[in-house]
């Protein structure tokens, strides 16, 4: 509303209404995001951490935060199914969890969880990728 450049500011009053009435509707999924999205860090710091043959209890912490940071995301896509960085987040936990389960010969678990990063990477659609 205050850009120096007019051609920067909203058209009219209704316009700037409806942006803000968009950004109120969102930021609850962005947080929920932003939360993820340190979930999802925290993952794959411990995943960097455990070598092949770790014990079972540090296995499935890792498996345990990559598993939140995907539900996070999930949720934070229901709420605004266009959530970009939500979405980006989802497939990286998929696929991260999937990667940290090969590795550490957890074959069942990497091949239900590459069908769900694949389920995520397709659900995209082709302009996405």
């Amino acid at each position: 509303a205050m850009a120096a450049r007019p051609t920067d500011r909203f058209e009219n009053v209704s316009a700037m209404q409806e942006a803000l009435s968009r950004f109120l509707r969102n930021r609850e999924s962005v947080a929920l995001s932003a939360a993820a999205l340190r979930t999802l860090q925290g993952a794959q710091r411990k995943a960097q951490e455990a070598q092949p043959g770790s014990e079972s209890k540090l296995r499935n912490a890792v498996y345990a935060r990559f598993a939140d940071a995907f539900a996070a995301f999930k949720q934070a896509l229901v709420m605004w199914p266009v959530n970009v960085d939500a979405k980006k987040g989802a497939k990286q936990s998929a696929r991260g969890l999937a990667e940290f389960a090969l590795r550490h010969g957890d074959l069942g678990l990497a091949e239900a969880q590459q069908g769900s990063w694949l389920a995520a990477w397709l659900a995209e659609g082709p302009a996405n990728k």
